[in-house]
């Protein structure tokens, strides 16, 4: 079977698996009269059709209907938590639902009780048991309680991750960690996430990176940066492209025209036109002759040469018939 042919099949393939996957498996949605409502697998009425939408995208969300533009809450029986009210409903984090209604946002439980008040200007879901929330045009962070963990004292406020958030006043950006401390001072042009470790940072239109103590690791030099995968990071410098590890070491010399993250210990690279890969030293594994590369799956990756497309392995040993 051709490459083409092979892609497509696995795109059919993974578009009817994801549509069955967002349903529940003991329900069905039906459609009456222009109205939806849910059949259980033999065909019982759980839910009347009586709404202009049902939704239940996601297993681990209570399912919602919608009517009028206006959306609420059902169990798992078919009855209504809440009264049809909301706006805007998103999913379950930290079994909190986040919801918006008359321009105030708050959570419900999966009871579909209000416990955390709908007061907010802005809410976000939950993220390593905090939730940023804007108040009075302030911005802070709750946890699941409803208490407030670290001030609504800023501007504006990113979720955390990995322990880390940015912070913003007057359009400089800070650190922060789970304690509320600042790890940086208000310095940065732009915020961003923590990721393995490591925090891109920009100054003046060039970048480098922190890390989870606030500590420039990777001097803020380049013109650009993206974040650290296995280990390492792409970064550029005059139009050239290559990696940096934690410490700041070019350990894959920028000399090349693109440079593309690490998979399975190799990096496709680019130069005149032509792909190859390299390993974390910098090496040249795979021969730099190829039309066009992408990164390892599974011990495999796709490269194009003289018109065809065709697999190889990490040694660059071709895995179909047609590698000319």
């Amino acid at each position: 079977m051709g490459v083409k042919l092979r892609f497509i099949v696995l795109f059919l393939v993974s578009t009817m698996c994801l549509g069955q996957s967002t349903l529940y498996k003991k329900w069905d949605i039906f459609t009456l009269n222009g109205k939806k409502g849910i059949k259980n697998k033999s065909g019982a009425v759980v839910l009347p059709a009586k709404y202009d939408d049902v939704m239940f995208d996601y297993a681990d969300t209570l399912p919602r209907v919608k009517l009028d533009d206006k959306i609420g809450v059902i169990d798992k029986f078919g009855k209504e938590l809440t009264p049809i009210k909301y706006t805007l409903t998103y999913w379950y984090t930290d079994n909190l639902l986040l919801v918006k209604a008359d321009g105030k946002w708050g959570y419900l439980d999966r009871k579909g009780i209000e416990v955390i008040p709908l007061i907010y200007e802005k809410a976000s879901m939950f993220s390593e048991k905090l939730a940023d929330v804007k108040l009075d045009g302030k911005c802070g962070f709750i946890d699941t309680k409803g208490k407030i963990i670290i001030d609504l004292q800023y501007d504006g406020v990113s979720p955390f991750r990995e322990g880390i958030a940015s912070v913003r006043n007057d359009w400089k950006y800070a650190y922060i960690n789970l304690q509320g401390k600042e790890i940086t001072p208000f310095k940065y042009d732009q915020g961003f996430f923590c990721v393995d470790g490591m925090i891109k940072v920009k100054i003046d239109n060039k970048f480098g990176f922190i890390n989870k103590n606030g500590e420039e690791v990777v001097p803020v030099k380049y013109d650009d940066a993206n974040g650290f995968e296995e280990g390492l990071a792409v970064v550029s410098l005059n139009k050239k492209f290559g990696f940096v590890d934690k410490k700041g070491n070019e350990v894959v010399p920028l000399i090349y025209d693109r440079t593309y993250p690490f998979s399975s210990g190799l990096a496709p690279v680019q130069i005149d036109k032509k792909y190859g890969f390299v390993d974390k030293t910098g090496k040249v594994v795979i021969p730099i002759k190829y039309a066009s590369a992408a990164g390892f799956i599974n011990g495999k990756a796709m490269v194009g040469l003289n018109g065809n497309y065709f697999f190889i392995d990490q040694k660059g040993n071709c895995l179909d018939n047609d590698c000319k």
